[in-house]
């Protein structure tokens, strides 16, 4: 599994640290590339962000078949989580970005 993402969209929650994020990017599962735009709630500290969120994914768009067993299955839309910190790191031009650390 593998989400990437270009851009996001912020705006400030309750105090100046703590933000709201629409990211829209693509979430790759067994090698099925869909789009996936889970809004994300983001905590600065020092240079690190903390973020998690949450979107629905249903598992048919991933050619994922329904989980069963003794006659118990699950629904086809699951909710998947996200949490991950990231660095922010200035780059050549004085350009700001944030990193992750690679894939996850």
């Amino acid at each position: 599994m593998e989400f990437t993402a270009d851009k996001l969209a912020c705006k400030t929650s309750s105090s100046p640290d703590d933000f709201v994020c629409q990211v829209s990017g693509k979430l790759s599962i067994r090698g099925q590339a869909r789009p996936f735009a889970p809004t994300l709630n983001v905590k600065e500290q020092s240079s690190t962000f903390r973020a998690s969120g949450e979107g629905l994914v249903k598992l048919s768009d991933y050619g994922i078949p329904i989980p069963k067993q003794f006659g118990v299955s699950t629904s086809n839309e699951v909710k998947l989580k996200l949490t991950f910190a990231a660095k922010l790191t200035t780059t050549s031009g004085n350009t700001q970005s944030a990193s992750a650390g690679g894939a996850r």
